[in-house]
């Protein structure tokens, strides 16, 4: 005879489902963490350096750099010349360090963290001593910021470029703002050598703040390495602005009293024996023994 109630199957059901009832978490399950940006300081100078922790940031790699601007634009608002990237674990936990170099554009600065893929952007506020502060630039739908760049090479080769040695020249980069608004510390980053081959070296210059219509003029040496010989190209790009131009100088080098050394010595080994009897006196037969 069956007793009364819930049978054997029934009961061991229940104690199934009390069973994983008990192994389901409380409160349901865990929220993502949210990224994370923390700095070891609330304020920095130019030429220090910032220690930047990463928390709850997804794998990857990931790209950090201080920016002027709040970051409002993006990488033209940020010193990505000096940005520090690191490699994100499972933990989701990073720390850096980056470089406290003057931004494209004014403060407010940020320092911004963002994947190298594009996807998680965060951004940490930070003070910089020396980095003049000004109005926001532009966010979306207000006037772009436009440049013009244009770039020259003068000066003859002399010296020890016409022997083979590095050929200096004068760079001349006149810089005016054709657009309709201010545009604040804008940076020309220079590269220089033979064409397709910038390997001479490099520069990063600023003009100053431009107001609608002024333009600027700079001069500054380029050294090509030696030896000299041929093409050079030099190239600049304007950083801190949306129209981005870039301009091209050109010049050659060619150590043509290099070239003339090989005719030199073949003319003395051919006029040499006509030195050599110079001054000397004929002797007089008639005094021969």
């Amino acid at each position: 005879m069956t007793p009364s109630g819930t049978g054997w199957p029934g009961r061991f059901g229940i104690v199934l489902l009390l069973a994983g009832a008990a192994a389901l978490p409380l409160g349901g399950p865990a929220a993502a963490a949210e990224p994370a940006v923390r700095l070891d300081q609330g304020s920095t100078k130019i030429g220090a350096r910032v220690v930047v922790r990463l928390a709850g940031w997804p794998v990857g790699t990931v790209s950090v750099e201080l920016c002027g601007n709040q970051a409002r634009r993006g990488s033209v608002d940020c010193a990505v010349a000096s940005a520090s990237t690191i490699a994100v674990g499972a933990s989701g936990s990073a720390v850096t360090e980056v470089s406290v170099t003057q931004p494209p554009v004014a403060c407010p600065c940020v320092v911004r963290a963002r994947q190298a893929t594009g996807g998680t952007v965060w951004v940490a506020p930070i003070a910089v001593t020396g980095v003049r502060a000004r109005a926001a630039a532009r966010a979306t739908g207000a006037a772009p910021t436009e440049l013009t760049v244009d770039a020259r090479l003068s000066g003859p080769g002399a010296g020890w470029e016409l022997l083979g040695g590095p050929a200096t020249r004068t760079l001349t980069l006149t810089v005016r703002n054709t657009g309709r608004v201010l545009v604040a510390e804008p940076q020309l980053a220079v590269t220089f050598g033979r064409p397709a081959r910038q390997t001479s070296g490099s520069m990063l210059l600023t003009t100053g703040s431009l107001a609608p219509g002024e333009q600027r003029a700079l001069r500054v040496p380029v050294t090509f390495e030696a030896p000299a010989w041929g093409h050079y190209t030099v190239r600049t790009e304007v950083r801190g602005v949306d129209n981005a131009p870039v301009s091209y100088a050109h010049a050659r080098a060619y150590p043509w009293l290099l070239a003339l050394l090989p005719i030199a010595a073949a003319a003395m080994v051919v006029l040499r024996p006509s030195w050599r009897n110079r001054g000397r006196t004929p002797s007089d037969p008639r005094t021969a023994d």
